[in-house]
């Protein structure tokens, strides 16, 4: 009896230290991998500070840039309170250190997730991550190119019209600026978000072509959501959109 009962908890020993030994095996990976996230996200926060360091000193600049582009002569930028501008200066700092670190956020990003990918996974990435950021740079051009300068010309005529001085706020014009141009350089992410879709299964291109007419509608709605209150330019936003969905639908038959 006494050799079985040393038998019985020698074997229960081994039992114990082989879970031990499993669940510490589980556990490094774990922590091996919080630790790569939190070297590359320390990485991430220093460059985005250090850039938007520098946009804080260029932002006088870039204010001019703007103001001079999309103000027009019958509108005027202003200064609400003593603190507006440097608050302007802030925003428009990090909105630099943002978009300057944005190519070595995306490395960071993909270098965490490279180890769980297949080939297959990181040739569609490096095919993607690209055409997404030329997708995303057309919608802020094309916003602060075309919506934006026209937008700005036919709201300043409107308040020229009812006879009301037209001077707007240094901070909210740059929120408005810079948010304008953010949002529709998401917009236009529209085809890879379609392939994405299409992928798994919840559309085709025939689904797309029989809701075409009321995609249009929505289209209209979400300029309206997104631009200045006046018909100019949500008719600039929305026809873009509308063909971004053609072409979504001419991508997906080749992709999806």
């Amino acid at each position: 009896m006494p050799r079985k009962r040393k038998a019985r908890s020698a074997v229960k020993s081994l039992q114990v230290d082989f879970v031990g030994r499993k669940d510490m095996e589980c556990k490094e990976p774990l922590l091996s991998h919080l630790d790569e996230l939190r070297k590359r996200l320390i990485v991430v926060v220093a460059f985005v500070l250090v850039f938007s360091v520098f946009g804080f000193f260029v932002s006088g600049r870039i204010i001019e840039r703007i103001a001079g582009d999309l103000v027009p002569l019958t509108a005027s930028v202003v200064v609400s309170h003593p603190l507006e501008i440097i608050y302007a200066q802030l925003k428009i700092g990090l909105i630099v250190g943002f978009v300057l670190a944005l190519p070595l956020i995306i490395y960071e990003f993909l270098m965490f997730l490279k180890r769980g990918m297949t080939r297959r996974e990181k040739r569609i990435v490096v095919c993607v991550v690209p055409f997404s950021m030329v997708l995303f740079l057309l919608g802020a051009v094309f916003s602060y190119g075309v919506v934006l300068k026209v937008g700005m010309w036919f709201l300043a005529g409107m308040g020229r019209t009812l006879g009301v001085l037209n001077l707007w706020s240094i901070g909210r014009f740059v929120s408005f600026v810079f948010g304008l141009c953010v949002a529709l350089g998401f917009v236009f992410q529209m085809p890879i978000i379609a392939v994405l879709l299409s992928r798994l299964g919840m559309i085709d291109a025939k689904s797309m072509k029989k809701r075409r007419k009321y995609v249009v509608v929505l289209m209209f709605v979400l300029s309206a959501t997104i631009t200045p209150p006046d018909v100019v330019t949500q008719v600039l936003v929305a026809v873009p959109l509308i063909i971004l969905y053609e072409f979504s639908i001419v991508v997906i038959r080749f992709f999806g």
